[in-house]
């Protein structure tokens, strides 16, 4: 029954997603192609979603827009203790965990709009859209190892509003604004399971609102500089559930529970970039610091109020707040053709050798980005077709895990036999942007 229950509850939930294809990735094919940083053109809106502080600076109008292409090599797990005790009546299993996660496909969209009314001010906007579908979620299964950064977290929508105004020549600020939602509903079920002429229906209620966290930057530009500083306040959007329901063996054996699940994370996020120029280079650098402390594993979780047993909560993971330092380097070799590449390296939040109980992993890993920006005239405007790709490489790691089940009694631990963890992810962007 309890096998029925955690069944059901996670095909009733949508969760989870983590962060956004425009923190991992880029906002766009030019910043993507220096593993995402504000570049030196103040009419670039892709530099929206690292510094909108800048674009005040400019008075053109300007959009930005293309697609990007995820590909997934992730290392394979295989010949591992995939059930246990704990887990099952069966007792040990030994068998491969699923590491398929499927290419994603998203496009993107930037904006800056100034507003003739109110000198040097503007509105600048980021939104990134999943292809073919608003959203995909998958909460991962529930105990066998999971890169939980992967599965899902590029596959939901995302939006970022700002208002920017500079000072005066040199100074420029912005406030703004990142779009999440907070999901609650009540189900009720009764499910019969014997075949007994009783039917099973369900019914349910949701509701969805939305929450908004603060941006808040600010940019110092002169002729060969650009200097900027960015927060963006940490957002969550939870799943909560009410479940109500019995089931009909055929005697009825009433349950109350709640569903709950972190449908997606964005940390706080601190950025300092430093960029200038030079002859015929641009070259770029950024420091972000992100604070992790308060997230929590996708995986479904059923609290128990009455009846059938809550989740064996058997997790044990270390948080930690990172460093993503980055590089980048812009060779302008042409009038209309220029050629970027960067370097980042990326810690992962999740600290500690993934020895003990649980099995959502993550590792650290260096980033490398290659582009390239031709420009046109296109109907008297300007033009840059841009082309970018990103090759992200997982370091390996290898994870042991340690004696005894996750209850603490004999036997071995879910992910036993050891395995290791890596592989690389490769980002490919198209995209052009136009400066009106």
């Amino acid at each position: 029954m309890k096998k029925i229950l955690i069944s059901l509850s996670f095909f009733i939930i949508t969760s989870t997603t983590l962060a956004n294809s425009l923190e991992f990735f880029g906002s766009g094919a030019e910043t993507a192609s220096v593993t995402g940083m504000a570049t030196m053109d103040i009419s670039n809106p892709e530099n929206n979603f690292y510094n909108p502080a800048m674009l005040a600076f400019s008075n053109r109008l300007s959009i930005s827009m293309g697609t990007a292409t995820v590909i997934h090599n992730i290392q394979e797990i295989n010949n591992i203790v995939i059930n246990n005790d704990v887990y099952s009546n069966d007792g040990e299993e030994l068998g491969d965990a699923n590491t398929d996660y499927k290419n994603n496909y998203s496009s993107y969209l930037n904006g800056f709009l100034p507003l003739k009314v109110l000198k040097q001010t503007g509105v600048s906007f980021s939104l990134g859209v999943p292809v073919g579908h608003v959203m995909e979620t998958n909460t991962g299964h529930p105990f066998l190892p999971e890169y939980i950064m992967y599965r899902s977290r590029y596959k939901r929508p995302h939006s970022y509003l700002n208002l920017v105004h500079a000072l005066n020549s040199n100074w420029a600020v912005s406030l703004g604004t990142l779009v999440g939602f907070q999901v609650t509903a009540d189900m009720g079920a009764s499910a019969s399971i014997n075949n007994n002429g009783l039917g099973s229906f369900a019914n349910s209620k949701t509701k969805i609102v939305p929450s908004l966290g603060a941006i808040i930057s600010f940019a110092y530009n002169n002729e060969n500089l650009l200097s900027y500083f960015t927060y963006t306040q940490e957002m969550k959007s939870n799943f909560e559930a009410n479940f109500i329901g019995e089931i009909v063996d055929p005697l009825p054996i009433p349950f109350d529970m709640k569903i709950g699940s972190l449908m997606s994370f964005d940390p706080h996020t601190f950025k300092v970039g430093l960029n200038f120029k030079i002859p015929s280079f641009h070259f770029f650098s950024l420091l972000e610091y992100q604070l992790w402390s308060n997230y929590a594993t996708p995986i479904a979780r059923l609290e128990q109020v009455s009846g059938v047993q809550g989740s064996d909560d058997h997790e044990e993971i270390k948080l930690r707040n990172i460093f993503i330092p980055k590089l980048g380097v812009k060779y302008i070799a042409t009038n209309n053709l220029s050629i970027n590449t960067g370097v980042s390296y990326r810690q992962t939040p999740l600290s500690g050798d993934f020895s003990g109980s649980g099995n959502s992993i993550d590792t650290d890993k260096f980033i490398i980005g290659l582009g390239i920006n031709y420009k046109i005239k296109a109907f008297n405007y300007d033009c840059n077709l841009l082309l970018s790709s990103q090759y992200h490489h997982l370091i390996e790691k290898s994870i042991v895990k340690t004696d005894l089940l996750e209850n603490g009694q004999a036997g071995r631990k879910i992910g036993s036999g050891g395995y290791k963890i890596g592989g690389n992810i490769i980002s490919t962007m198209v995209g052009f942007n136009l400066i009106l």
